[in-house]
């Protein structure tokens, strides 16, 4: 795994995470909480719609392998955008 695969995947993780606890808990029952909410949800959105960009240009610059790290970050990504748009 490359280096970049590698970090893709932490940034992947970390805004699945963000949305879940989003979606799943009160984030505003601590001042504190809703405050690092409102903070990140701007990065955590260009973040979310950027990563299948970044994963689909990576696995064209692999020469477009089935067996590429970054087809399965950009299909996992676009599950999470649809996961996000549709789970209201």
């Amino acid at each position: 795994m490359k280096k970049t695969s590698k970090i893709l995947l932490i940034v992947l993780i970390s805004v699945f995470l963000y949305w879940f606890l989003a979606k799943t808990t009160n984030v505003y029952v601590y001042a504190i909480s809703g405050a690092i909410f409102e903070l990140l949800w701007l990065p955590a959105i260009a973040i979310t719609y950027s990563l299948p960009i970044v994963s689909a240009y990576f696995w064209i610059k692999e020469k477009c392998r089935f067996s590429s790290v970054y087809l399965s970050l950009m299909l996992l990504s676009i599950i999470i955008i649809t996961w996000v748009v549709y789970s209201y």
